[in-house]
């Protein structure tokens, strides 16, 4: 399918991404220790040297400065690559702390509040509820699209599927009702309600089914989750 083959191909196109920030900034810190020696030349006493650099005569501490501000440059684009990449690959909720949680506070607003599920043929529209579990909503939505496979069901009343987020109990219950979507977090999976039952681990919820059955979805090819509304 076509969706499938544009999320294998982002995942490919994050990890050359990453792999470029990450080979950049080696660059970067190669070139500034280098730089700092030629400082260090010119602290022990070579300031009257000279440095041959395109045909040109310069003094030595200009080219070492010369050196130093585009090895910051090297080591900035390099950040921001790996950042960009981190981001996608494992979702902001590995960054949580002073920066993660100022990440969060600006991306949270454009994120997308409705998402469809789809086994490739039907498909069911969830809204979430960032109120009820902030962290867990934004860690999931930054995840989004992807495709999940190992899709089971737990007592014929609940979808479970792994799915790995960073976040703690947030307005916990043991219950989840008819079309309720939530997280895990002792067992590291979503949970979508097909009936009413009681889990065995609590549960963040995160949403609720707005349109179509879950129970209609055909679960052996796996499903697959992405934005499907623009707040």
């Amino acid at each position: 399918m076509e969706i499938l083959e544009k999320l294998k191909e982002k995942d490919r196109i994050l990890y050359i991404e990453m792999l470029f920030g990450v080979l950049l900034l080696f660059i970067a810190i190669y070139g500034i220790v280098d730089a700092f020696d030629y400082f260090g030349s010119v602290w022990m006493g070579h300031m009257g040297e000279r440095l041959v650099s395109r045909n040109e005569i310069i003094p030595y501490w200009r080219g070492a400065l010369v050196s130093c501000v585009r090895m910051v440059i090297v080591a900035f684009i390099g950040g921001v690559l790996t950042a960009h990449s981190a981001l996608g690959i494992f979702g902001e909720e590995r960054l949580y702390g002073p920066v993660g949680s100022a990440i969060e506070k600006v991306t949270s607003k454009e994120k997308r509040s409705e998402i469809q599920i789809s086994d490739g043929v039907s498909y069911i529209t969830a809204k979430l509820h960032r109120k009820k579990a902030p962290r867990t909503v934004n860690a999931f939505l930054n995840r989004l699209p992807l495709l999940v496979d190992n899709v089971e069901v737990y007592n014929d009343n609940v979808i479970l599927f792994n799915f790995e987020l960073h976040v703690e109990g947030e307005n916990q219950q043991i219950i989840i009702k008819n079309r309720e979507i939530g997280y895990i977090p002792e067992l590291k999976q979503i949970c979508i309600a097909i009936n009413e039952e009681r889990m065995i681990s609590p549960v963040n919820i995160i949403g609720k089914v707005e349109e179509g059955d879950a129970g209609d979805l055909r679960l052996d090819k796996g499903l697959i989750i992405k934005p499907s509304m623009v707040e």
